[in-house]
């Protein structure tokens, strides 16, 4: 998840990607106790493939369900939270995955968080068999931006109004011959040109 960018998730709120390449279930926890979620104001989790290969399902579930306990006791109380679901794999282990998923599921109906479904990331979406390939990396981006959008909507509706706000505005200078005012005309630029050279 450490190739998602942040700017394009949302201009106008300061996302973060906290993603580390390998970390497992037990080392996020770790994380989330030195203090990485204490002031945020919305937190997406991504985590649990890499225990697949060492973990049986059993303690897999438990360490998810200490990592959300722990999520619980080291956020603000006003704090957004999803959980992003496992992605699937075209290389061993392969199995667990969807159990995995429905225990996620239900811990987000136990804390009241949002379970995202990243089904349509699908194995064809993984260019080695793990990770997304640039469409996958899409999906997923687009899953989560419709989180942040669900979760502050105001948030991107102030960077709608901003984007138009921006607009660019052009003034004809006194003198100017017709090809240059019909370029600084509004829709000039779209419309057919009675200058161009033909």
């Amino acid at each position: 998840m450490t190739r998602i960018k942040c700017d394009r998730l949302s201009r106008s709120a300061n996302v973060v990607n906290a993603a580390v390449g390998g970390r497992r279930i037990e080392q996020v926890r770790s994380d989330i106790v030195s203090g990485k979620c204490t002031d945020a104001d919305t937190v997406i989790v991504h985590v649990g493939t890499n225990n697949l290969k060492q973990d049986n399902i059993n303690t897999i579930k438990t360490k998810l369900s200490q990592m959300c306990n722990t999520l619980k006791t080291n956020i603000p109380s006003h704090c957004s939270v999803a959980v992003s679901s496992i992605l699937p794999r075209d290389k061993p282990p392969v199995q667990n995955i969807d159990e995995c998923n429905e225990f996620l599921r239900d811990l987000c109906k136990e804390h009241k968080w949002t379970y995202i479904n990243n089904s349509a990331v699908t194995t064809d979406l993984l260019y080695d068999g793990l990770h997304p390939d640039t469409r996958g990396m899409s999906f997923l981006a687009k899953n989560y931006q419709n989180f942040l959008r669900s979760a502050h909507p105001s948030l991107f509706q102030q960077g709608r109004q901003k984007s138009f706000q921006r607009k660019p505005q052009f003034i004809v200078p006194p003198g100017a011959p017709d090809w240059l005012k019909f370029l600084l005309s509004p829709g000039g630029s779209n419309t057919v040109n009675p200058y161009r050279r033909r």
